[in-house]
């Protein structure tokens, strides 16, 4: 079984950043962070998806028009690219991509993220910086690779934490919101992507044994606006109560429940909040710099 699994979906509006991206998780001193990529595409312009895994590297043998899957090479790194249909849930979009990956932990990220380099002082900042109390921190030694820091962590764990650095101020790149996610899970039927906006992943079990990696630092670059592609039209970013009785379609439909199990209970759950942002993305602001 491959170690880790690097899941990312995309659209046209997306992939201008792919290539960027992807280069950020491959080209490292220490080697790829990820044994195998899982691509959803629900873009229009394959010509455009093709270009980008191009410059990132990818081998000849992916086409310049594919059907419901493709298997093919990045810099030596298997990727699956897979068509997904477009239905304005993010939440549906990663919990597909996420059953169709094959490594023990499967971790997530956006095309317009970068995975910071070792020795990108924000990594060390993000090391130094304060930590809650109680908290399990773990960071990955700069010569290891990610792979290898997983394999090392107690079996009972099964959820890495991570900082984001979401907001970062012009010209200098330094951090203006850091927010801190579960980013790489050790996979098991009962991990779910909940909420169709702003989605959020979640055990359904409640049974997260968490630590936090204060050097997986990954950066949010997004794309100048002329670089979008046109796409699919944007969508009102707001979220109702969740239920996981009401997901629990999404569990059966994607055998993603251990023997087709529905979740339960109904009603709203207490352990997702309603609103955009989740509770655990704690962000650190911090202004004038």
């Amino acid at each position: 079984m491959k170690t880790l699994s690097l899941c990312v979906i995309s659209g046209d509006d997306g992939v201008v950043c792919l290539a960027r991206m992807l280069k950020s998780f491959l080209q490292r001193p220490s080697g790829p962070a990820c044994d195998e990529i899982v691509l959803g595409w629900n873009g229009r312009n394959d010509t455009a998806l093709v270009l980008e895994l191009q410059k990132a590297g990818a081998a000849v043998g992916i086409p310049s028009a594919f059907g419901d899957e493709e298997i093919g090479f990045v810099l030596g790194v298997p990727i699956l690219i897979h068509r997904q249909k477009w239905a304005a849930d993010f939440a549906a979009a990663r919990q597909e991509n996420f059953v169709k990956a094959t490594g023990e932990w499967r971790m997530y990220a956006d095309t317009d993220d970068e995975l910071a380099m070792p020795d990108d002082p924000a990594v060390q900042e993000s090391i130094e910086a304060e930590a809650p109390k109680g908290e399990r921190r773990a960071p990955v030694p700069p010569s290891a690779r990610l792979q290898e820091w997983l394999r090392r962590l107690p079996g009972h764990t099964n959820c890495v934490v991570a900082p984001y650095n979401y907001t970062l101020a012009p010209g200098t790149g330094r951090p203006l919101t850091r927010k801190r996610r579960p980013r790489v899970v050790r996979w098991d039927p009962w991990w779910v992507w909940v909420s169709e906006v702003h989605e959020v992943l979640r055990h359904a079990l409640d049974r997260e044994v968490r630590v936090y990696n204060p050097g997986l630092l990954l950066l949010h670059r997004p794309p100048l606006s002329d670089e979008f592609a046109p796409g699919r039209p944007k969508i009102a970013r707001s979220v109702g109560p969740f239920s996981f009785s009401r997901h629990a379609p999404r569990l059966t439909g994607t055998a993603s429940g251990p023997h087709g199990a529905v979740i339960g209970p109904a009603g709203k759950s207490e352990r997702v909040a309603p609103s955009a942002d989740p509770g655990e993305e704690m962000a650190l602001n911090k202004s004038g710099k």
